[in-house]
Protein backbone atom coordinates (compact mmCIF):
# COMPACT_ATOMS: atom_id res chain seq x y z
CA UNK A 1 0.00 0.00 0.00
CA UNK A 2 1.35 3.40 -0.86
CA UNK A 3 1.20 6.26 1.44
CA UNK A 4 -0.73 8.33 -0.19
CA UNK A 5 -3.68 5.60 -0.34
CA UNK A 6 -2.82 5.07 3.52
CA UNK A 7 -3.08 8.93 4.55
CA UNK A 8 -6.46 8.82 1.98
CA UNK A 9 -7.86 6.04 3.75
CA UNK A 10 -7.01 7.18 7.34
CA UNK A 11 -8.42 10.55 6.25
CA UNK A 12 -11.24 9.12 5.38
CA UNK A 13 -12.05 7.37 8.45
CA UNK A 14 -10.78 10.61 11.19
CA UNK A 15 -13.88 11.34 13.39
CA UNK A 16 -13.91 14.30 15.24
CA UNK A 17 -14.07 14.24 18.92
CA UNK A 18 -17.18 14.92 20.08
CA UNK A 19 -18.82 16.75 23.04
CA UNK A 20 -20.89 14.94 25.94
CA UNK A 21 -24.16 16.28 23.95
CA UNK A 22 -23.52 14.60 20.68
CA UNK A 23 -21.96 11.79 22.76
CA UNK A 24 -25.60 11.28 24.79
CA UNK A 25 -27.28 10.90 21.96
CA UNK A 26 -25.09 8.30 20.23
CA UNK A 27 -25.71 6.14 23.39
CA UNK A 28 -29.47 7.10 23.62
CA UNK A 29 -31.42 7.53 20.65
CA UNK A 30 -35.14 8.41 19.89
CA UNK A 31 -37.23 8.04 17.03
CA UNK A 32 -36.47 11.69 15.90
CA UNK A 33 -32.67 10.98 15.68
CA UNK A 34 -32.95 7.08 14.19
CA UNK A 35 -32.54 7.26 10.25
CA UNK A 36 -33.04 3.52 8.47
CA UNK A 37 -31.31 4.22 5.00
CA UNK A 38 -30.55 0.74 1.85
CA UNK A 39 -27.07 2.85 0.81
CA UNK A 40 -23.96 3.10 2.53
CA UNK A 41 -22.24 6.99 2.52
CA UNK A 42 -18.82 8.09 3.24
CA UNK A 43 -18.21 8.12 6.73
CA UNK A 44 -20.66 4.94 7.76
CA UNK A 45 -18.31 1.95 8.02
CA UNK A 46 -15.33 4.50 9.82
CA UNK A 47 -18.38 5.56 12.37
CA UNK A 48 -18.93 1.77 13.01
CA UNK A 49 -15.57 0.94 13.37
CA UNK A 50 -15.28 4.08 15.87
CA UNK A 51 -18.06 3.40 17.87
CA UNK A 52 -17.22 0.27 18.25
CA UNK A 53 -13.86 0.49 19.16
CA UNK A 54 -15.13 3.35 22.14
CA UNK A 55 -17.99 0.71 23.57
CA UNK A 56 -15.35 -1.94 23.65
CA UNK A 57 -12.61 0.04 25.47
CA UNK A 58 -15.09 1.73 27.80
CA UNK A 59 -16.89 -1.89 28.56
CA UNK A 60 -14.11 -4.27 28.11
CA UNK A 61 -10.84 -2.24 28.09
CA UNK A 62 -10.20 -3.18 24.21
CA UNK A 63 -7.87 -1.52 22.25
CA UNK A 64 -6.43 -0.40 19.15
CA UNK A 65 -5.64 -3.77 17.61
CA UNK A 66 -9.23 -4.85 18.54
CA UNK A 67 -10.42 -1.80 16.72
CA UNK A 68 -8.31 -2.81 13.77
CA UNK A 69 -9.43 -6.10 13.54
CA UNK A 70 -12.87 -4.99 13.20
CA UNK A 71 -11.97 -2.78 10.67
CA UNK A 72 -10.44 -5.72 8.67
CA UNK A 73 -13.94 -7.50 9.06
CA UNK A 74 -15.77 -4.04 7.53
CA UNK A 75 -13.41 -4.06 4.92
CA UNK A 76 -14.29 -7.18 4.00
CA UNK A 77 -17.99 -7.07 4.05
CA UNK A 78 -17.83 -3.85 2.45
CA UNK A 79 -15.13 -5.74 -0.53
CA UNK A 80 -18.12 -8.44 -0.85
CA UNK A 81 -21.12 -6.25 -0.89
CA UNK A 82 -23.28 -6.24 -3.94
CA UNK A 83 -25.45 -3.46 -4.04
Amino acid sequence: MSIALAQNIYSNLFVPEFDSTMSEQLNTPTLDTITIRTDLRPGDIGWVIYRHGVLYKDENDYGVEFESYVGAGLHEFFYNLIP
